[in-house]
């Protein structure tokens, strides 16, 4: 389940808002993807402290781009293999 935000009206999607959506959809089995929509990238740079880590970043200007807030769920863990 992707949820989106669009920064230009709801705000970024933060601690509190993504609790209330958690709230809302806590009987979905599915997984839950957050999305806050940015038109640009100074946009995105104002709100950048409010956005929460696990949260990807969509630009209008950059469609085929995400940009996601925390490396584990591609980096994996440092440990040699």
């Amino acid at each position: 389940m992707v949820l989106i935000e669009a920064v230009t009206s709801c705000g970024p999607l933060n601690l509190i808002r993504m609790n209330k959506l958690m709230g809302l959809f806590k009987s979905s089995t599915a997984p839950q993807v957050f999305v806050t929509v940015c038109p640009i990238k100074r946009e995105m740079v104002r709100v950048l402290p409010e956005i929460s880590w696990d949260t990807e970043v969509w630009l209008t200007e950059a469609l085929s781009h995400l940009v996601y807030f925390s490396g584990e769920r591609f980096l994996g863990s440092h440990e040699r293999r």
